[in-house]
């Protein structure tokens, strides 16, 4: 609108230059033609008997018809000019033009009166205020691009969540069919998977590193030291023990929530159930820190338990003897795997009955796919387990030394030897091999 108040105003100003060009032209005209008619000539001052005398007055007279006669056009075209302005001011009247001055200037007395309503009293500053909003909507349409792009990002991480929870599960179920096919066969220890845990102590300091709180502050909410209160007690309150399908929904639900609770305090949310120092410190978590609180997820445990050799019955491998717990975790790792394997005195807190039956038959049954090597100070180990190279060794003056008689095969006298004489039980080690082998023999035949 100011646009055309403008236009308009160089179109009347246009008109009105010409009008007044048009009264100059008049006004110059009038005063030319004024100033060219002629003065009277007064014959009788002339003779006219004489004729030089006659020849100046006729000289005279004709002069003065001639600028009679200028000034006469000259006012025709005073008259001309006068009759042209007068019809440009009728057509001006009665013109289109002039309607659109008069809407132009119409629509600028409003737009006057509306910019005075925002308290802008100089109309030249709407042009700027245009500039100013063609800005700000290139602006927005920028800010619309970047939430688009914030909304497909939003939505390609919670599609990226969906898949890191599916891993996760994926991974458990795999850990679990791992240690079912694994431990099969294993009489003498059996591992469970239990999803996401049943202690909370044990889930505490990968939850602080993940709300980058790893010090031992705000317990009450983490977990307190009684393991009854806190965000980790509360998630296992209640839950049953035993692992199944519905226990991991149940806790997957649960792990969810608290994500969910966490990420609401942090935006501001009201959270009763947590302490001041908690809240304050979880708002000041940057953007990548609460990312490490999206994927955190509390991590699997085990489920240990071992029997002894020639007896039926399972019990939980915590409450085993030092022994114990070693020998179940020697026959899980003699269980699987390829690589060589180096064990240092394995027969450590065990009895002579299960260094024979987990220990010495687990390498034999090794020996097979992969190379074992075994320090020992038992003679069951070397002679039962079959070993295809001994190495006997001494310490002397401060130094580990080969001792070149008592190293081989066992069917070496000096080895042999070595092991009667060195080794704890290594003639009974030598009776129950010969006997295993003839008991052997007799079934092959």
């Amino acid at each position: 609108m100011l646009v055309a108040y403008r236009r308009a105003g160089r179109q009347v100003a246009a008109y009105r230059s010409r009008r007044q060009e048009l009264n100059r032209s008049v006004k110059q005209i009038r005063s030319i033609a004024n100033e060219v008619e002629p003065l009277d000539v007064k014959e009788q001052d002339f003779d006219s008997t004489d004729a030089a005398e006659l020849e100046a007055v006729n000289w005279l007279l004709d002069t003065a018809r001639i600028q009679r006669e200028s000034a006469a056009r000259l006012r025709q075209v005073v008259s001309d000019l006068e009759e042209s302005g007068k019809a440009l001011i009728k057509v001006f009247k009665g013109s289109n033009l002039q309607r659109k001055i008069k809407q132009a200037e119409e629509g600028y007395k409003l737009l006057k009166d509306k910019l005075a309503g925002a308290a802008i009293q100089d109309p030249s500053e709407f042009s700027s205020l245009i500039q100013r909003r063609q800005a700000f909507e290139g602006q927005l349409s920028s800010l619309d691009q970047i939430e688009g792009d914030i909304q497909s990002l939003n939505a390609e991480a919670l599609d990226t969540l969906d898949a890191l929870e599916s891993l996760r599960l994926e991974s458990s179920a795999k850990r679990s069919a791992f240690l079912g096919q694994i431990l099969s066969e294993n009489d003498y220890v059996r591992m469970t998977l239990v999803p996401f845990g049943n202690d909370p102590a044990s889930q505490e300091s990968e939850f602080r590193r993940a709300i980058a709180k790893q010090d031992t502050r705000i317990a009450s909410d983490v977990l307190d030291p009684g393991k009854t209160r806190g965000i980790l007690a509360e998630l296992y309150e209640g839950v049953q023990l035993e692992p199944s399908d519905s226990r991991t929904k149940e806790l997957m639900n649960r792990v969810r929530a608290i994500k969910e609770n966490i990420l609401a305090t942090h935006a501001g949310a009201e959270n009763t159930d947590r302490t001041q120092w908690f809240r304050n410190h979880i708002q000041s978590l940057r953007a990548e820190q609460l990312d490490r609180i999206r994927l955190w997820w509390p991590e699997d445990t085990l489920q240990i338990e071992y029997r002894q050799p020639q007896q039926s019955g399972w019990a939980p491998l915590s409450s085993g003897s030092p022994g114990q717990k070693s020998a179940a975790l020697l026959a899980f790792l003699l269980s699987y795997g390829e690589e060589p394997l180096i064990l240092d005195q394995p027969e450590d807190d065990l009895d002579n009955h299960l260094i024979y039956d987990l220990i010495v038959e687990r390498i034999r049954a090794n020996k097979r796919r992969r190379q074992v090597i075994v320090a020992t100070h038992n003679a069951n180990i070397v002679v039962n387990g079959d070993a295809e190279q001994v190495v006997t060794m001494d310490f002397r003056k401060g130094q580990c030394k080969v001792l070149l008689d008592g190293t081989g095969c066992l069917q070496d006298m000096g080895v042999r030897e070595e092991i009667c004489q060195v080794m704890e039980g290594g003639r009974e080690a030598f009776d129950s091999r010969q006997k295993r082998l003839a008991i052997g023999a007799q079934h092959a035949t």
